[in-house]
């Protein structure tokens, strides 16, 4: 552009600037501070020819025309600021899209995992209870048959508890209603013919799995010895479960209708394994078993909320 072209005269900045802002005529810099902070000067690089064109225009400009440019330099500066955040949010964003996937596929891998893992478990239980049943049918012994029997219930109960867990999604939010239902089922399909029915009226509290797992476990011994002793020779009946909360504790009854306990029974004189395990779990979680007034044999079990991570 020659002299003539850059003095424009009367003519308004703004369509003389169109001209000169872009690319070259216009050059941003970098602030050049002491270590104290004032700053002493600007750092520019250009050619030679470029910044000769310049000078010759900051000669010709008016006081105004150079308050205007002033006003558009950091325009252009903003311009490339905002190019620079744009493309910072398009790495970003490609970042998170790569963790996205792999974590997906990280899960996919996890879940192909726990379901061996059950797979194996679930086979590894069954083969120890027949191994067990197998053992207690050749005994003569009549007391070890039985022990082994016991042991082999105990195995199947342990099965029960751990396909009922692994059917539900959020381990640290198991759904006691629906965990207790499950598992009074599974153990409904082995129950003696003299059993009629067994209930669950649960309400929805949630444990974590471990604690839902320690409780199922204490479900199964009651239920068990239940069956095994509230209804001889030709009697039949039914267990009945149930779990509430209150503010302090959660509150577990299991009761039956049959020919309740005997005189001498005490709890802490218990020495049944099923009795002392239910002892050992709940000597840990700081709760307390008592017999329950009502026919037959009714347990009630209260554990602190805190001591469970119970959630209403």
């Amino acid at each position: 552009m020659d002299r003539t072209a850059r003095r424009m005269g009367d003519h308004s900045l703004a369509s003389w600037a169109t001209q000169v802002i872009p690319l070259e005529r216009i050059l941003p810099g970098v602030p050049i501070e002491t270590s104290h902070g004032p700053r002493i000067g600007m750092l520019c690089v250009s050619d030679l020819q470029a910044r000769g064109m310049a000078q010759d225009m900051m000669q010709d400009m008016t006081p105004d025309q150079e308050d205007d440019l002033k006003s558009h330099a950091p325009q252009d500066m903003k311009a490339e600021e905002w190019k620079a955040a744009l493309q910072e949010e398009r790495a970003a964003r490609l970042e998170a899209e790569r963790l996205l996937a792999e974590k997906e596929e990280l899960l996919a891998h996890n879940d192909i995992l726990m379901r061996e893992i059950d797979h194996r478990v679930k086979n590894s239980l069954q083969i120890v209870a027949s191994m067990l049943g197998f053992q207690a049918r050749r005994m003569s012994d009549s007391a070890a048959a039985a022990a082994l029997e016991e042991a082999q219930q105990r195995v199947c109960g342990i099965a029960a508890v751990h396909e009922q867990l692994f059917g539900i999604v959020d381990l640290e939010q198991v759904d006691m209603s629906i965990f207790l239902a499950g598992l009074c089922t599974a153990l409904a399909d082995n129950h003696p013919d003299n059993v009629e029915a067994l209930t669950v009226d649960a309400a929805p509290i949630t444990l974590p799995s471990t604690r839902a797992m320690r409780l199922g476990l204490i479900v199964i011994e009651l239920v068990t010895n239940a069956c095994k002793y509230a209804y001889p020779d030709d009697r039949r009946g039914r267990i009945d479960i149930s779990l509430s909360a209150t503010e302090e504790n959660v509150h577990l009854v299991v009761a039956d209708d049959g020919v309740g306990l005997p005189a001498n029974f005490s709890i802490d004189g218990a020495r049944g394994l099923g009795m002392r395990l239910i002892g050992s779990v709940l000597g840990q979680l700081g709760g307390k078993l008592t017999m329950a007034p009502g026919p037959g044999a009714r347990f009630a079990i209260d554990i602190p909320r805190a001591a469970l991570g119970a959630k209403i």
